[in-house]
C-alpha cells in the first residue's frame, strides 16, 4: 500500500482518476479488445474441440487401446507444440510495445519466429531420436510402446504448428487478425488440427 501511495503521490504527481480508466475500457470495447479476446477464445476452443473429436473417432473406430496409444503420442508431440504459445506470450508484449514506440515489428517478429522454428525443429528431432530409448528406461512400457511410431509421425508436424501459432499471434497483434483474416486463420487452424 505504501508503494502505491508513493507512486500515486510522488511519481505521478496526483491522484488516479478512475473515470479515465473507464473511458479507456469503453473505447477499447468498441476498438477491438473484446473482438481480439473472442477470436483468441474461439481459436483455443477449436483446437480443444478438434483434439477431442479425433480422440473420439479413434475410440469409436479403433478401440480403447489405440485411444490410449494416440493420447500418449499426442502428449509427446505437445511437448514441442507448447513452445508456440509460450513464445507468442512473450512476443506479443514486445510487439505491442513496439507498435506504441515505433519499433519495426516485422523485424522483431522475425527475431522470435526464426529461432523458434529452429528450436522446435531441433527439439522434435531430439525427441524422435530419444523415443526408442524410452522403453529401455522404463518410461514407456507394455502396450504403450506401440505409440512410438505414432509419436514420431506427430512430431513431424510440430515445427509447423509452432510457427503457425506464432504467425497467428503476430497477425492479431498488428491488427490483421481482425475481421476476414481472423476467420481465414481460424478455418486454416481448424483444418490443420483435423489433418494432424
Amino acid at each position: 500500500m505504501a508503494q502505491l501511495l508513493y507512486y500515486v503521490g510522488i511519481v505521478r504527481g496526483g491522484l488516479v482518476d478512475p473515470l479515465l480508466g473507464i473511458d479507456v475500457i469503453r473505447r477499447g470495447v468498441r476498438g477491438g479488445f473484446l473482438e481480439f479476446g473472442f477470436q483468441s477464445w474461439i481459436l483455443g476452443y477449436m483446437g480443444t474441440l478438434s483434439f477431442n473429436l479425433i480422440m473420439y473417432l479413434v475410440y469409436i473406430y479403433l478401440g480403447p487401446g489405440f485411444t490410449g496409444i494416440y493420447g500418449l503420442a499426442a502428449a509427446i508431440a505437445n511437448a514441442v507444440t507448447a513452445l508456440g504459445p509460450a513464445v507468442s506470450t512473450v512476443m506479443n508484449s514486445r510487439l505491442s510495445q513496439g507498435l506504441g514506440v515505433g519499433i519495426d515489428v516485422g523485424r522483431a517478429f522475425r527475431e522470435y519466429a526464426i529461432p523458434s522454428f529452429i528450436a522446435a525443429s531441433l527439439l522434435a528431432q531430439l525427441i524422435v531420436l530419444a523415443l526408442p530409448a524410452l522403453p529401455m528406461m522404463g518410461i514407456i512400457s507394455g502396450e504403450y510402446v506401440k505409440s512410438i511410431p505414432y509419436a514420431s509421425v506427430l512430431l513431424g508436424y510440430t515445427p509447423l504448428a509452432v510457427i503457425a501459432s506464432i504467425y497467428t499471434s503476430y497477425y492479431w497483434v498488428i491488427g490483421r487478425g481482425v475481421g476476414t483474416h481472423c476467420w481465414q486463420t481460424l478455418l486454416a487452424s481448424a483444418l490443420g488440427c483435423l489433418l494432424t
